[in-house]
């Protein structure tokens, strides 16, 4: 095998569940099965977007929306991997009488932010059951959730 290769991979969020494969290589050694050493930064989705235009990182990690947007800007960027094939956004609740999409009205809806592709699902889950004007959304603050 040849030398160690270093990759740098900008995750565009925080510390998070769904970035589990990665820490799941890395504990398990499988990086360095592959001669690899995978370095992970935390940062917005736009940063991600403008370090790998700058080439500053190797690898950025984001929604295919944030690189629609990027490109918008004439940001040199192309997705060569889909990391995902359908987008993983889930709607839920604990409250029992809620058990429909129409049912939601005069509630309040928590989201990990006011952007990105899970405000986006939500946005177009709204729009879908007339509930964009009867409900209320709610930004979680996700930097205080570990993994």
């Amino acid at each position: 095998m040849g030398p160690e290769k270093t990759i740098s991979v900008a995750l565009g969020y925080i510390l998070h569940v769904q970035f589990a494969s990665f820490y799941i290589a890395d504990k398990y050694g499988y990086f360095e099965r592959e001669n690899l050493k995978v370095i992970l930064y935390y940062t917005d989705t736009m940063d991600t977007m403008t370090l790998a235009a700058q080439k500053k990182i190797d690898i950025a990690l984001a929604d295919a929306d944030a690189v629609i947007q990027a490109r918008a800007q004439d940001l040199p960027l192309k997705i060569f991997f889909q990391y995902y094939q359908k987008l993983p956004i889930s709607i839920f609740t604990i409250n029992e009488n809620i058990n429909s999409a129409e049912k939601p009205e005069d509630k309040i809806i928590g989201t990990p932010e006011l952007g990105g592709s899970s405000y986006l699902a939500l946005m177009l889950f709204l729009k879908h059951y007339g509930l964009k004007d009867k409900v209320q959304i709610a930004a979680l603050d996700m930097s205080k959730q570990l993994c």
